[in-house]
């Protein structure tokens, strides 16, 4: 049915807005320095553009973070 694509259509741009917003808030209280943004920053690029694994990504930033805590 058009018109039922039509309303989806139409809230697309809605539902973009909020998952971004989310995000930008979530980002903010859980990124509390540079590192871990650009941490953050890289597991990005790196799970669709190398095909990386979400759990070697998660596994790397766990080491990662431990390191750095440790260097602190």
């Amino acid at each position: 049915m058009p018109w039922i694509a039509a309303i989806f259509y139409g809230l697309k741009p809605a539902v973009l807005a909020i998952v971004a917003a989310a995000v930008l808030r979530l980002g903010s209280k859980a990124l509390k320095n540079p590192v871990m943004g650009s941490l953050a920053g890289c597991a990005f690029v790196a799970l669709p553009h190398f095909k990386i694994g979400l759990i070697s990504v998660i596994i790397a930033s766990a080491g990662l973070g431990s390191f750095q805590h440790c260097l602190l």
